[in-house]
């Protein structure tokens, strides 16, 4: 594994177990935020990884990243994806905002942390 994926794995990890230390303060919006993160930088570890060079590209939509890497994912996957994607601007952005339940948040957590390392 290229040294550059390493950090974008690393970086994924600690939005993880920041996603998950969140939720058990309550503090669901942050959680869910960090749960796109951390899947978000994952899809970017292996951007770098397979690329020859370059920066991944500087957005958010999940779909659009792991479409552009030649992902195969489930049906079920891709709705997880665009879900998540679209938290990122109600998790971030007041204008936006929504107030989200405890099963919601732990439902983005579960599924993230239960999921196989990409490693």
């Amino acid at each position: 594994m290229k040294p550059e994926t390493e950090g974008w794995v690393r970086l994924a990890e600690d939005d993880l177990k920041a996603a998950g230390l969140l939720l058990e303060q309550g503090f669901l919006r942050h959680c869910i935020f960090e749960c796109q993160q951390a899947l978000e930088k994952l899809l970017k570890a292996i951007w770098v990884e397979q690329a020859p060079q370059g920066y991944p590209p500087r957005e958010h939509n999940l779909v659009s990243l792991a479409g552009k890497l030649g992902v195969q994912l489930s049906t079920e996957q891709l709705q997880f994806l665009d879900d998540l994607s679209k938290q990122y601007k109600p998790a971030r952005y007041a204008d936006v905002a929504v107030e989200y339940s405890l099963e919601e948040a732990q439902n983005y957590y579960c599924l993230l942390y239960t999921s196989p390392s990409p490693r």
